[in-house]
């Protein structure tokens, strides 16, 4: 199964894992395959957080909110990220 969503699941798994390189690997693939994809950009930015690279956190999350303007927990993440800079 390779739809838009079926390597999300996976590459958050690998985040929470303590393992956010092999993650993006995946998301990076996800994003060539499917470039308006907002939760592969949203697992992105998980997994640049985990990595504690908050630039690349919020361009992620900047993404997501451009590609689905009504994610509110993205808005969320993105303003807390901005304010803590």
């Amino acid at each position: 199964d390779f739809s838009e969503n079926a390597l999300v699941p996976i590459a958050l798994q690998l985040t929470n894992a303590n393992k956010p390189d092999d993650a993006l690997a995946l998301l990076q693939v996800n994003a060539e395959f499917y470039p308006n994809s907002a939760p592969t950009y949203g697992g992105m930015a998980q997994a640049y957080l985990k990595k504690n690279d908050k630039e690349n956190a919020i361009k992620n999350f900047e993404k997501v909110v451009q590609l689905d303007p009504n994610n509110q927990q993205a808005k969320r993440q993105l303003e807390q990220l901005k304010s803590s800079k």
